[in-house]
């Protein structure tokens, strides 16, 4: 099962990259890991709220919670998830499941506690991203990534990006497409230590707004 197959690599790929990068054991996941879909019943836990709709999982695709240390995505039939595995391919499920772990590394390693713009902390998970696409690209886990399943996962980034003319900077900021597409690169490239160290050296980011002169 690719899913099973991704978390597990996922979990053993942090359990050495994060004392590589930080210094410290990987904790694993305290919550688990969650498939949303219009007729699962009312059971997904909220995120400083009882409970979570499949509407709210809808609007993100998918989310990776510290309240609860736990991550869900959209399973369900008419989702753009699966709307993307159906014509891509599952590395999209991986890529967006890659991203979302890279949030549990930022709320272990303090990330989430500093005052930063969202996008800077979306790129060091697109770039997390990255790197381990690019470990499964190489064949070195329990997942294999063919050229068409990197592009897909990258696909699967761009349909949740800053639409052009919106700052980057404004609360819940994703990046453009430039920017997020730029940040998986480095990390597939450059590897995980340099996404490590992107939150104080942060990528350039693209101009994104309209210039009124």
């Amino acid at each position: 099962d690719f899913l099973l197959a991704t978390l597990s690599d996922l979990s053993t790929w942090w359990s050495f990259t994060y004392p590589e990068i930080y210094g410290d054991e990987w904790i694993p996941l305290r919550g688990a890991v969650y498939a949303a879909y219009p007729e699962r019943p009312d059971d997904l836990p909220g995120c400083g709220e009882p409970r979570t709709s499949y509407q709210d999982v809808q609007q993100f695709v998918a989310f990776y919670c510290g309240l609860g240390d736990f991550i869900v995505y959209d399973d369900g039939e008419a989702g753009l998830l699966a709307e993307l595995a159906d014509s891509f391919g599952a590395g999209t499920i991986g890529i967006v499941l890659a991203h979302e772990f890279g949030h549990a590394v930022q709320q272990r390693s303090g990330v989430l506690d500093r005052s930063l713009p969202t996008v800077t902390s979306e790129q060091q998970a697109d770039c997390f991203a990255g790197a381990w696409a690019g470990r499964a690209s190489r064949g070195e886990g329990a997942v294999t990534f063919s050229d068409a399943d990197v592009r897909a996962g990258l696909i699967a980034m761009l349909e949740v990006r800053d639409p052009v003319g919106v700052d980057q900077f404004t609360a819940g900021g994703h990046g453009s497409g430039f920017d997020r597409v730029g940040a998986f690169q480095t990390g597939f490239v450059q590897g995980p230590a340099r996404c490590g160290d992107l939150i104080d050296n942060p990528l350039p980011l693209m101009p994104n707004q309209f210039n009124s002169n």
